[in-house]
């Protein structure tokens, strides 16, 4: 968590922001996920994270994606329940049953009072912010994601997440050494990352603090950090972002 405070903050009291990962609901007794945290969630004034699941009984498994999150649209109860006010959905399962499955989902999310980024009908609306104001002070939201499957990406008339997307580039090492081990290079979109600063620019006019939050990185290796992360973070904070939140480097118990 976080004490968040406002440029006119002096007569404000502070803004405790709580945040998470990646969400995944999924159980018969969906409020049991968050047993032992939801007193830390709930007395925090904001609490954010990422909504990594679908929640619908709506669509089929989209053919592009490795696996199927999808639970019943009751699980997300779970997600107001404790206490989360603003989610990203921009992710690589947010499409994973298709569009009917999506649309619901942000369905679900509204009707449950929890403000979604990142994701949306089409790229304008996915680039919005969701805006969350307690004591005084308005916090943005704003979602992207570097992890993506084709046709993932929101755009012009079509529905999606917002696009951090990456070229990645693989340089021998040992130039005398055929078949050695490479460097890893990685770097973003340039068109992607002067998107991300327009919208935290225009944020900054909405609001008093700004959180730009990616889903990035190299899944189940926590202590990788890709290049283009440390590129997004100081692009972000340079536009005038006040707190980056990344997400994704999840580690799967043995």
């Amino acid at each position: 968590s976080g004490h968040l405070v406002s440029d006119s903050s002096l007569t404000k009291a502070d803004t405790i922001l709580a945040a998470v990962g990646d969400l995944m609901v999924n159980r018969d007794n969906h409020d049991s996920l968050f047993e032992h945290s939801r007193s830390v969630l709930t007395a925090a004034d904001i609490t954010f994270g990422n909504c990594e699941s679908v929640y619908a009984e709506e669509g089929s498994r989209n053919p592009a994606a490795r696996g199927e999150i999808r639970a019943h649209p009751r699980n997300a109860k779970a997600l107001a329940g404790a206490g989360f006010d603003a989610v990203t959905f921009a992710n690589n399962h947010h499409l994973d049953s298709g569009y009917e499955a999506f649309f619901r989902t942000l369905e679900v999310l509204s009707e449950l009072g929890i403000e979604v980024c990142g994701a949306g009908a089409d790229l304008e609306s996915a680039r919005k912010p969701a805006i969350v104001e307690k004591n005084g002070t308005r916090v943005a939201f704003l979602g992207y994601s570097s992890i993506l499957f084709p046709g993932y990406e929101a755009g012009r008339g079509k529905p999606g997440c917002v696009p951090l997307r990456v070229h990645t580039h693989y340089q021998q090492v040992e130039i005398e050494q055929p078949g050695s081990g490479p460097e890893i290079r990685t770097f973003t979109k340039e068109e992607d990352i002067d998107a991300l600063i327009v919208d935290v620019e225009q944020a900054k006019e909405q609001a008093d603090v700004v959180v730009v939050s990616p889903h990035w990185g190299v899944h189940f290796s926590p202590v990788v950090v890709a290049d283009y992360e440390t590129e997004v973070g100081r692009a972000a904070i340079d536009a005038g972002a006040d707190l980056v939140l990344g997400h994704h480097q999840h580690i799967l118990k043995p």
